[in-house]
């Protein structure tokens, strides 16, 4: 069932964000052309000074709208993580959706794993854009052949490859993000557990999870500080004996347990209070 929910919810929202998408690389496609244009029409002679601005004002207007689609996505990325939750779930589209066969956590997990593929084809999206405004024949090859150099030299220097960090830093992001997501339905959970002004109380359940999660960082920095010496001393000796890699593969992998215990927490929350404690409007 879970992926027929999933398969809804792309259906849902591939639309709009195929709009977005679009947008965002024909922008860039525009000013790529119209600065190409304006850099020509420049070392020209002949023209008038007149077709000269006006090349320019069409390449500023052209590279503003790049900027403002760059920021729709965004902004419709964050937005319709919110609004496929909430309305989907917790409104008056949730009667429907609670009368499915489909257990609490198969709603939550449609929900985050579209949200992360939007975010991260998102990025990827805006990546590839960037990459159409200033790419040339060049880049690529060159790109390539860096990169092979810059894995022979880490390899030989760390003897760890470097695809492996990056494989870890990438999964450390996914996992922030995930993460990032479920603490964002966990507030929203906690929030309609009023009776009134839902959507404010959802804003300051999020701050009063942050703050606790501040919390809860500086105690364990300050417990850090009545740890015997000789504990710290064997910490410190072996952490120096991995290495620059090895420390950060471990820093790396520490940080996304970490990020899945927490993100478990919030997991647990949401599913318990939209099994319990339902309160749709």
């Amino acid at each position: 069932m879970l992926s027929k929910l999933l398969k809804y919810e792309f259906k849902s929202t591939g639309r709009t964000f195929g709009l977005c998408y679009a947008g965002v690389v024909a922008a860039a496609l525009l000013l790529r052309i119209l600065g190409l244009l304006s850099d020509s029409i420049g070392f020209s002679d002949t023209l008038p000074r007149s077709v000269v601005l006006f090349t320019e004002f069409l390449t500023g207007l052209s590279g503003v709208a790049y900027a403002v689609m760059i920021v729709a996505v965004c902004v419709i990325t964050f937005l319709l993580i919110l609004q496929r939750f909430y309305k989907n779930l917790l409104s008056g589209e949730g009667y429907l959706m609670h009368t499915l066969p489909v257990r609490p956590w198969q709603h939550i997990a449609s929900k985050l794993i579209a949200a992360v593929v939007w975010t991260v084809l998102s990025f990827f999206v805006v990546c590839v854009s960037v990459l159409v405004l200033c790419a040339d024949h060049t880049l690529l090859p060159g790109f390539v052949q860096e990169m092979a150099e810059l894995q022979r030299a880490f390899a030989a220097e760390y003897q760890i490859p470097l695809w492996l960090l990056c494989g870890e830093f990438i999964l450390m992001m996914l996992v922030s993000l995930a993460v990032s997501i479920l603490q964002i339905y966990a507030a929203i959970m906690l929030g309609h557990q009023a009776d009134k002004h839902r959507i404010a109380m959802a804003v300051v359940a999020y701050f009063v999870i942050q703050f606790a999660l501040s919390i809860l960082m500086y105690a364990l920095i300050l417990m850090g500080l009545f740890v015997p010496e000789g504990i710290w001393f064997a910490v410190g000796s072996m952490l120096d004996s991995m290495g620059v890699a090895g420390l950060t593969s471990t820093m790396l992998l520490g940080v996304t347990a970490a990020n899945v215990v927490l993100g478990a927490i919030f997991f647990v929350v949401t599913e318990f209070l939209m099994r319990r404690r339902l309160n749709l409007e």
